[in-house]
């Protein structure tokens, strides 16, 4: 009579294979149990935490002179998007978009006085703003009136008539009186300097008439001048 002997360890290994590694009994083919088998612990499997950021980075110029950037000499010239990847934390790579043109612009206010019209006193302060276009140039806003200091000024003319004048008596060479004369009669008489009277002024001497004065200072000479008036009639 033959035996036929079979090792644990293959019986192990017959087992293994039909359990599909789970730790059970098994049956051999020829009816004998193996014993029972190990279990292998291969633990959880871990995947990767994986993570990104963005920020932007800005390439800057530098303004012209006397110009400036919302106060400063610098100004935004282009701009990226850029990528950070992490892995369990840790940076592991970056990535960067194209450059973005930014088309910012320097500017400077430029100051001038202008002449008001014809028949105006005074004058005009303005203002323009100048801005830059990336070495293309200059944009110039229209010019604003920020003060304005102009006064109309009637027109002057000077008259001398019967109608219209004024008479300076010089009565022996020391009292001086002024009278204006409107259509032939006097309006009002003054005393020291020149005076002026409802708008009109001493304009140019027409002519001059002496006289003498009979008083008790005898033949003292005195005179009398009749000035064009001007004003605006």
């Amino acid at each position: 009579m033959r035996k036929i002997i079979i090792t644990a360890a293959a019986v192990g290994l017959i087992g293994n294979a039909q359990a599909g590694l789970k730790g059970d009994s098994v049956m051999s083919p020829n009816g004998v149990v193996s014993s029972a088998t190990i279990q292998q612990n291969m633990g959880a499997v871990q995947t990767p935490a994986i993570s990104s950021s963005n920020a932007n980075e800005v390439q800057w110029g530098t303004c012209p002179s006397g110009f400036t950037y919302q106060g400063s000499s610098a100004y935004p010239l282009q701009i990226r998007s850029i990528t950070t990847y992490y892995m369990n934390g840790q940076p592991t790579g970056t990535s960067a978009s194209g450059w973005t043109d930014l088309d910012s612009s320097c500017t400077k206010t430029e100051e001038q006085s202008i002449a008001c019209p014809s028949g105006y006193t005074g004058n005009q302060l303005q203002r323009r703003t100048v801005a830059t276009k990336d070495g293309r140039g200059y944009d110039y806003s229209a010019w604003n009136t920020y003060q304005n200091s102009c006064v109309y000024i009637p027109p002057v003319t000077c008259r001398f008539d019967l109608w219209r004048y004024m008479l300076r008596e010089d009565v022996n060479q020391n009292s001086v009186r002024y009278s204006f004369f409107t259509n032939g009669s006097k309006n009002a008489s003054y005393a020291g300097a020149s005076p002026t009277w409802n708008g009109y002024r001493a304009g140019k001497l027409n002519r001059t008439d002496y006289f003498q004065d009979g008083g008790d200072s005898g033949n003292t000479i005195g005179y009398t001048n009749y000035y064009e008036i001007c004003g605006p009639f």
